[in-house]
């Protein structure tokens, strides 16, 4: 078994990572949209992406709260603590024509540097990536949340994401074609055999990912039946994180979500 750094049995770790030019923020957002905001699990989004992308209005921003801090910290000192790591979060709430949404109904997230300063992707990418990978899952196990997701983006074949990818419930990786993932992890696989994965080739026609205000009107609609929406459900239910996950789903007004059910749900669900 690989070393979970203290990580307890209530908390799931999910990581997405990309090959190529394929953003994969979205679909982590999304399925912590589905955990954190429509299933009200406690659920923290880490983002390692190049490309930055704000997913909360300016008036969630917290200081100057992101990721960097972290890492400046760690070559400073060696090591931080949960406190240091919590001053990072910032809360993402639903956009505003989801409605008013109760206390504690939203994801909660560490931001990746505003300005990518050529030290800081070195420093992830490089040995010391890897003790500041081991340094955030041991931190973990204090933070009390139900759910981390990882988005590597393009960090997935560095000792940094392998680290993460370890210890993962799920690994998702975005790719143009399933023969560039064989050739790019194929050999990187045999530590994680006693992890499952899910490297999946994705392919969406109806982009609705988080904060699109046809988020929740997806899950139940079977017009969008491939949209992020719903991929990001089938992660959730998935028996690596929450299978039963899909009864609790509620919108802004405390009303029950019934997600749309095609004929193969009933074979493969």
């Amino acid at each position: 078994m690989p070393d979970t750094f203290g990580i307890g049995e209530t908390m799931k770790i999910a990581v997405f990572g990309s090959l190529g030019s394929l953003p994969s923020l979205d679909y982590a957002a999304s399925l912590a949209v589905i955990t954190g905001i429509l299933a009200g699990k406690r659920t923290l989004v880490i983002d390692f992406e190049e490309e930055h992308r704000q997913l909360f209005d300016s008036s969630d921003h917290a200081g100057d709260a992101n990721l960097s801090r972290l890492a400046d910290m760690f070559i400073a000192k060696g090591s931080f603590d949960s406190n240091y790591l919590k001053a990072q979060i910032i809360p993402v709430t639903p956009p505003a024509p989801w409605g008013v949404w109760p206390e504690g109904r939203r994801f909660d997230f560490i931001p990746g540097p505003a300005t990518l300063a050529p030290a800081y992707l070195h420093r992830l990418a490089a040995q010391r990536g890897q003790s500041f990978a081991r340094m955030m899952i041991t931190t973990f196990s204090d933070l009390n949340f139900e759910l981390i997701v990882v988005n590597l983006g393009r960090l997935v074949d560095t000792l940094c994401g392998e680290e993460f990818i370890k210890v993962a419930d799920l690994f998702v990786l975005r790719a143009e074609d399933s023969t560039t993932v064989q050739n790019r992890i194929s050999a990187r696989r045999r530590p994680y055999s006693t992890k499952p994965e899910s490297e999946q080739t994705i392919s969406i026609r109806e982009m609705i990912a988080f904060p699109d205000s046809q988020f929740v009107t997806a899950l139940a609609s079977s017009k969008y039946e491939e949209s992020i929406a719903r991929v990001s459900l089938a992660w959730a239910e998935s028996k690596y994180l929450f299978p039963s996950i899909g009864s609790q789903l509620v919108d802004g007004q405390g009303r029950k979500i019934k997600p749309y059910r095609n004929i193969l749900d009933l074979f493969w669900g």
